[in-house]
């Protein structure tokens, strides 16, 4: 919450320097890993892809889409994150195979607080601000963040952002 409301008020002082991103995502992938060791994590990270960002930022970004894949995926499921680069774009999609996002759901879930609205989803942990903050700090980035339907089920997560962001 109170990196939201830095975010917000203009407080947060971001950072600008080179980041593996690749390295980044590998490392936040190897946390839930960690954490939760029962769950099977899928990777497919392209190496050494470099964006010049804010570093903990990035990492929350990647975080959020992570937990959020974990916890409302089912348990015996992968979880997919994928890292690429393509004509000067990074594309980091982070996939599950829940039950997914309905529709008319998909343009509120990046709203503040907004959960979506069903007993299942509403009784996994969280404050609504995950990915509100995951399209923030993409934002911030230049980049773009959407939503879709994973098949045969769940969602599919994707971030494009620029590989060389000129000013944050």
């Amino acid at each position: 919450m109170l990196l939201s409301s830095q975010m917000e008020a203009g407080g947060y002082p971001f950072t600008h320097e080179e980041t593996n991103i690749s390295e980044l995502i590998s490392k936040c992938v190897q946390d839930f890993i960690t954490r939760y060791p029962q769950q099977k994590i899928e990777t497919a990270i392209a190496p050494d892809i470099f964006i010049n960002g804010d570093r903990l930022l990035l990492q929350i970004l990647a975080n959020n889409l992570i937990d959020n894949a974990i916890k409302y995926g089912p348990k015996e499921l992968p979880v997919t994150v994928i890292l690429t680069e393509e004509n000067d774009k990074i594309i980091l999609r982070v996939q599950d195979l829940g039950k997914g996002i309905a529709a008319e759901e998909r343009d509120k879930i990046f709203n503040k607080f907004y959960r979506v609205g069903n007993a299942a989803t509403k009784s996994a942990k969280g404050t609504g601000l995950g990915l509100y903050l995951a399209k923030k700090i993409a934002k911030q980035h230049n980049a773009n963040i959407t939503v879709t339907d994973n098949s045969p089920s769940g969602a599919i997560f994707t971030v494009i952002l620029n590989s060389s962001i000129e000013k944050l």
